[in-house]
């Protein structure tokens, strides 16, 4: 969320002198991130049209990751259901 923040703060002072058309974009992008944050959902989950995925791209919005679980199980647990699509296999 400070990423979200601080830019939304420069902006703001960047609102003085007129912002471009990327910039508005930007603006509303980010307060739409910045939402969803403050709601507990990540980034990742937002359906963000290519225009506005692309106005953010520059910023290390870690929840906009997709994101890779990994369990450590024994041997025995092989082939087993962890939930949420989860399945133990051996690499």
């Amino acid at each position: 969320m400070t990423v979200a923040e601080t830019r939304l703060a420069r902006l703001a002072k960047e609102k003085r002198a007129g912002l471009s058309a990327e910039q508005k974009l930007e603006e509303g992008t980010v307060t739409t991130c910045m939402a969803a944050l403050e709601n507990g959902s990540p980034i990742a989950t937002l359906d963000l049209g290519e225009q506005d995925a692309t106005s953010i791209r520059s910023l290390p919005f870690v929840t906009s990751r997709p994101s890779l679980f990994v369990y450590n199980v024994g041997e025995e647990e092989l082939g087993t259901d962890h939930g949420d699509g989860a399945l133990a296999v051996s690499a």
